[in-house]
């Protein structure tokens, strides 16, 4: 992944970097809520109370808020992930009174097509533990989550991996010891990032592969005591929490792992000893999203970008009646999920960014291996003070190219069958990158941008050279790219 900044033409000022803030709950169906996940075309999942007792697993779409089943016998629940397929997950609630002690049991549900169904019914296989509850589902629908191993008291609370029936224990980070897992959230290339006791017996932040656990603490870089990974992009950039201080205190600020350095993202109450953020969400630009406090302590989701973090309730327009208190996740096009005080009630928030700037794909390009031509676009807003990206995808893993730049839409010969479509060609930036990933056609890389805020408004063209052994004259191309900034 690589990153640069955009500059351009001076034209027309650009707007500052701003959202337009939604109810989902557009009928009136619910007295409070908020929202943990988005997935596909801004459908939103959390938890509602919808006038018949209790909190309720809930989603919302362009209809409004709809109610999802608990299962049978339970009281209470919330769906906390979706992925593409509109497939969510969740936790089923079941509270007995005994006495006047009340045992609070928790069960795993996935809801398909608005069934729920109780995930322990669906394992075939694998290591011996009993399933609890759900956080997260990929696109393969393999759902991670946490559960309690058997004999129960063995052990402490482990992360596990579903998949297609058989259970996976994730492990931990102290396997002589008492120890847990929380399995927080996939990756796009089956990563699984969350946290598991440590041989120091506190908790660290941890990435999950092929088996084989890691722990991303570094002492060096953090000195507390405890971390926590919630979310991570599809260039493996993580985010979540950390304690950068020596002090015993514990308190944790937002981080980010990234090439192996550990970014403090800070809090909204600098100076304080007692200040937190945690980084819920991160999206392939890099814009991190989460919860922190202001110095009076109040409770305010944040935007964090380029080194800077915001009240996100200050991106929105006057008036507009939200005070958010945390942001759950954000999208590749800018989206951002999460509750806040609307009126004074506390509801779920979908964010939609107010993003004048565009990508145009122009016809073009130059067929690689297995007879397949690279594809560009473009990701985000490309706007002044936003983070955008440009995504090379379909090309021949492991091949290498470079990314260019042009004014103008003319055609630029570079071999005899291959023909650039961005002339006059910019000799600055010129960017080198690999493509990642297996195959024919499932070579991809992205670049992430800044504009600076203030920018005016600017075109420029784009287009990626790969080296391909697969080619007509060992080179292949991507269609051009026409963004608008503004």
């Amino acid at each position: 992944m690589k990153r640069l900044t955009l500059a351009g033409l001076l034209a027309v000022p650009t707007a500052a970097q701003n959202w337009n803030p939604t109810n989902p709950d557009v009928t009136g169906a619910i007295s409070f809520g908020g929202a943990f996940a988005l997935g596909p075309g801004g459908r939103a999942v959390g938890f509602a109370n919808f006038g018949t007792g209790g909190t309720r697993p809930a989603f919302w779409d362009g209809a409004g808020s709809h109610e999802l089943p608990i299962l049978a016998g339970d009281d209470e629940g919330l769906a906390v992930e979706i992925n593409a397929s509109g497939t969510s997950v969740g936790i089923s609630v079941d509270y007995v009174n005994q006495g006047t002690l009340t045992y609070i049991y928790e069960h795993p549900v996935v809801w398909i097509g608005g069934q729920a169904i109780d995930l322990r019914t669906q394992v075939t296989g694998g290591d011996p533990l009993e399933l609890l509850s759900c956080s997260g589902i990929d696109a393969q629908g393999r759902v991670i989550g946490r559960a309690r191993k058997l004999p129960a008291g063995s052990t402490g609370l482990r992360g596990f991996l579903f998949d297609n029936g058989i259970v996976t224990d994730l492990g931990d980070l102290n396997p002589s010891g008492f120890a847990g897992t929380d399995a927080n959230a996939f990756g796009a290339h089956g990563e699984i990032v969350g946290a598991s006791t440590a041989p120091t017996s506190f908790t660290h932040a941890m990435l999950w592969k092929a088996g084989a656990m890691t722990d991303l603490h570094d002492f060096a870089q953090m000195p507390g005591r405890n971390s926590h990974a919630y979310a991570i992009n599809a260039n493996g950039v993580i985010v979540g929490s950390g304690d950068f201080g020596a002090d015993f205190l514990d308190f944790e600020t937002g981080a980010m792992w990234k090439n192996g350095v550990i970014t403090d993202l800070g809090s909204l109450a600098p100076g304080q000893i007692w200040a937190q953020a945690f980084a819920f969400g991160i999206n392939l630009q890099e814009q991190v999203v989460g919860a922190t406090n202001l110095p009076n302590g109040e409770a305010r989701a944040f935007l964090w970008q380029s080194g800077v973090m915001s009240d996100l309730s200050t991106k929105l327009a006057p008036g507009s009646g939200w005070i958010l208190t945390s942001a759950e996740d954000i999208d590749d096009e800018g989206r951002i999920v999460g509750q806040g005080l609307f009126q004074g009630s506390l509801m779920p928030f979908l964010l939609l960014p107010n993003c004048d700037g565009t990508y145009t794909a122009l016809p073009g390009g130059c067929m690689g291996s297995g007879a397949l031509t690279p594809q560009l676009a473009g990701v985000g807003c490309p706007g002044a003070g936003w983070n955008a990206a440009l995504r090379v995808t379909n090309g021949a893993s492991g091949s290498f190219g470079v990314l260019l730049f042009g004014t103008g839409s003319g055609a630029l010969p570079i071999t005899p069958s291959c023909a650039l479509g961005i002339a006059p060609l910019l000799g600055n930036p010129v960017i080198p990158f690999a493509l990642q990933g297996s195959g024919a056609g499932g070579g991809e890389h992205a670049f992430v941008f800044s504009i600076a805020a203030g920018s005016s408004a600017f075109d420029v063209w784009t287009q990626a050279a790969v080296i391909d052994a697969g080619a007509p004259d060992l080179v292949a191309a991507t269609n051009p790219l026409l963004v608008h900034v503004q």
